[in-house]
């Protein structure tokens, strides 16, 4: 079990304050993720709701998959699109929590974002970046609009588009209610002030098991 913390600040910060108005999708400064791999088939043992316990509510979300870097696909049908993706290019997801957007800093472009309403026994719902819209469905989102997973989950919301670095095109994604994930979330997300940094990583670390290996 590894643990991998991603201090989005320091030079990062600096080379978009000279980028001026390009944007990743997420505001960096004072983000902190923190991620727990496992090898297939090995359950995590530091359970990311634990080690988010002590830190302001407000300023922690939950995920399966980090918000950049990682890489989840699925197949997938889109009832009404002729749109095809190439081979290893479909659509990424995650399963996060409903703060997720706003502790990123992600904006949402149309439609509402996901809720505490959006659990395990309601319907099946999805928010998409503006990415996987365009290439799905054009300029406008028809009545009814869903992806078929499992079920046909409703396309609720729009959200712009994460980057990994500045001017990279943006991968499709999507991402569904953590309270449908049916698994524990293993991606931390904070957000907090730039100076706190130090102190929250110190407290992810206190949080993980004894004897766990940390990245950084």
């Amino acid at each position: 079990l590894s643990l991998t913390l991603i201090v989005m600040a320091g030079l990062l910060v600096l080379s978009l304050l000279r980028l001026g108005d390009i944007r990743l999708g997420f505001d960096p400064r004072g983000l902190v993720t923190a991620s727990v791999s496992t090898p297939a088939g090995t359950a995590p043992k530091a359970d990311m709701m634990d080690v988010a316990a002590g830190l302001p509510a407000d300023q922690v979300a939950l995920a399966t998959v980090a918000p950049f870097g990682a890489t989840a696909i699925r197949s997938i049908f889109v009832p009404g699109s002729t749109f095809e993706p190439e081979p290893f290019e479909g659509a990424r997801y995650s399963y996060v929590s409903p703060n997720f957007f706003t502790v990123m800093g992600t904006r949402l472009l149309e439609g509402r974002s996901l809720s505490t309403a959006d659990t395990a026994g309601s319907d099946p719902v999805v928010v998409i970046n503006e990415t996987m819209k365009r290439n799905y469905w054009g300029a406008s989102l028809p009545p009814g609009a869903c992806i078929v997973i499992e079920g046909c989950a409703r396309v609720i919301g729009v959200v712009e588009d994460i980057r990994d670095t500045p001017g990279a095109s943006a991968p499709m994604r999507y991402y569904l209610p953590l309270a449908q994930a049916g698994t524990p979330a293993s991606v931390l997300v904070v957000r907090t002030e730039p100076a706190a940094v130090p102190a929250v990583t110190a407290h992810v670390r206190k949080a993980v098991p004894p004897g766990e290996r940390l990245l950084f």
